[in-house]
This record gives structure tokens, C-alpha cells and sequence, in this order.
């Protein structure tokens, strides 16, 4: 990823703009520098981070999955995550029998990441305190595809390549005898800004899939994704950033049928849990994470596809946990 500064020396730079400006107009001090301010827009591009990770993470093949999360992230600005994601991935037999199908999948993912500072100047210029309510909101869109290439008795290779766009916003409050200084140095530039970012990644997927005894299913998915992402149209240069993402993701499922019947279908359960772990970047401080999702289907009866299914997922990581819900259609 970017270099990133120290918050504090980030804080103290303001500090002495602050200053410079309220109290000594003609002082030759040095003034904050672009690079020394981008230490605050770390928390906008963790925002892209996570957007473009958990958009790179679709799992979905052959189905359409709606879900909603929030996540709860262990840090000092007591930052709360909202995310809204709409996913989808469909194998096309577009080169006829005995040839690799093509896996198109596609995810929309709005995330909105807020939290506060309690002194934006880390207590460096008493008398002049500014706390900051912030938030920031991305929208992120992406499409992939790949051939399947069978691989074994159940066993499908499929390597990918994905295009992704992210939007962001940061919108802020400041508060405190130091609102005014904090809102002419920090607006437009920590906080209170407009950009985008593109990323282009490549992705491997593994899959196996088998019967055991006769209902149940079981289904071991792998995958790599690694992508370059860049911002376009900032509003400052202090918005300008570049890196990388490189995670890893293992996932097992179970699934099966129950012996009820409701609304001309019949009720089946499943369950998975799956692990993440970022080789390169992280996010919101989290380089790793579970996943443990457990699932009712409606098999049939639905007249829209093979199955409906209502999961509750949970995510535990060491700073970054969550709980939330999903309506996932298989065809």
C-alpha cells in the first residue's frame, strides 16, 4: 500500500499550520505537507480497501445473493461499518460440450464507515480542541470473468480477471474552541472531499464438490485475489493514493435436505465457515478474519430458481467484527 504517516505527526503539522494562521500570520513555519496530511486520509482509503476486498470476494456461482452486514472495528475512533452488497455469478456454456464453460460474476457494494476523533489535534494546541464526527460512504462496483476448466471429478480450475470503480465520500463535523481552525485546515483536504479509484485485478478459484452419502453436499472452495488499485479525480493531491490488495480465501460447506415439506418446496439447511487473510494491505487494521455462515433453503417452489435461501453470517477477526444477513437465490 501508500506510505502512511503517523497520525500524531500529521496532528502536530496541523498543529503548527493552525497556529501559524490564528496567531503568527508573518511566521516563515513550515506548513503541512501533502505528504504529511495523507496520514488522515487513511481512514478514507481503508474505506476503499474494504470496498474493493469484499466486492473482490465473490463466492456466489450459479446464484444471486443480497446481503447487509455491520461491523464493529476495534480502534480508537470507535469506527462502525454499514455494508450493503448485491452479488451474482453465473457459468455460461458459451463454447459447446466438452469445453470450458465462462464464469461471469459481478458485485455492487455500498459501504459506510463512521467514527469520531475526540481532538483532531491530539491535545498538541490546548485551548484550541476540535473534535470531528466523520463518515465516509463508497460505492463499489465490479465485473469479472474466467474460463472453468474441469480438473478432476468434481473438481473445476477457473482463472479470472476483474474490473472494479469505487466512489467515495467524506463528510465531516468539527466541534470544540478549535472547530473553525480545525474546519479552514483540515476541509477539502482530511475531510470533506470527493473521489474515485479503479482497480484491475486478476483471481483464482478453486473448487471441489461431492456427495456425501446420499444428501448432503460438500463444497471446498479456494481462491486468490490480488488487484492495483489507483485514485482518479481527487479534490485534493492529499486523496492521492496507489497500492496493492492480496488476500486469500478457504471456504467449507456443508448442505442437505430435511424431510419438510412447506409452500410446494421442501426446507434443506447449510453451513460454511471460511477464513481470509490478506497477504498484502489489510483492512481497518485486520489482516485476517472468519467467516461462519449457517443458512435455511426452500428447495424448489419458488417458480424463480433452484433454491431461496435466508443466511445469518458472522465475521471475527482480531480488530473487525460483524454480524448480518443475506437472501441468496441458486439456479
Amino acid at each position: 500500500m501508500a506510505t502512511r504517516t503517523d497520525a500524531r505527526s500529521f496532528a502536530s503539522l496541523l498543529t503548527t499550520a493552525a497556529l501559524v494562521a490564528a496567531l503568527s500570520p508573518c511566521a516563515a513555519l513550515a506548513q503541512p505537507g501533502v505528504d504529511d496530511i495523507q496520514a488522515a486520509f487513511e481512514l478514507g482509503e481503508s474505506s476503499i480497501d474494504f470496498a474493493q476486498s469484499i466486492a473482490g470476494l465473490v463466492t456466489v456461482r450459479d446464484g444471486v445473493d443480497l446481503g447487509i452486514i455491520g461491523y464493529d472495528v476495534d480502534d480508537e475512533n470507535n469506527t462502525d461499518i454499514l455494508l450493503l452488497e448485491l452479488q451474482a455469478g453465473r457459468v455460461f456454456d458459451m463454447f459447446g460440450a466438452g469445453a470450458p464453460g465462462l464464469l461471469v460474476e459481478g458485485a455492487a457494494t455500498y459501504a459506510r464507515a463512521s467514527g469520531e476523533l475526540d481532538d483532531l489535534f491530539f491535545g498538541l494546541a490546548p485551548g484550541f480542541e476540535s473534535e470531528v464526527d466523520f463518515e465516509f460512504r463508497t460505492l463499489t462496483g465490479q465485473i469479472g470473468a474466467g474460463p472453468v476448466f474441469e480438473a478432476g471429478e468434481g473438481i473445476t480450475l477457473t482463472p479470472m480477471v476483474n474490473l472494479s470503480a469505487s466512489y467515495i465520500v467524506s463528510d465531516a463535523d468539527y466541534g470544540g474552541p478549535g472547530a473553525l481552525i480545525a474546519e479552514t485546515v483540515a476541509d477539502g483536504v482530511a475531510f470533506n472531499w470527493e473521489a474515485g479509484a479503479l482497480a484491475i485485478g486478476v483471481a483464482a478459484r478453486a473448487e471441489y464438490v461431492t456427495m456425501i452419502d446420499e444428501d448432503v453436499e460438500f463444497r471446498l472452495l479456494g481462491r486468490y485475489d490480488g488487484r492495483f488499485i489507483e485514485t482518479i479525480a481527487e479534490d485534493d493531491p492529499a486523496q492521492e493514493f496507489s497500492g496493492s490488495l492480496q488476500f486469500f480465501t478457504i471456504r467449507a460447506g456443508f448442505a442437505g435436505p430435511t424431510e419438510t415439506e412447506l409452500f410446494g418446496g421442501t426446507l434443506g439447511w447449510r453451513g460454511s465457515l471460511g477464513y481470509t487473510v490478506f497477504a498484502e494491505g489489510d483492512i481497518f487494521g485486520s489482516d485476517d478474519y472468519l467467516q461462519l455462515t449457517l443458512g435455511a433453503d426452500l428447495i424448489g417452489g419458488t417458480g424463480l430458481g433452484t433454491r431461496l435461501t435466508a443466511n445469518v453470517t458472522a465475521i471475527l477477526g482480531e480488530d473487525l467484527d460483524g454480524i448480518g444477513g443475506s437472501l441468496e437465490l441458486g439456479f
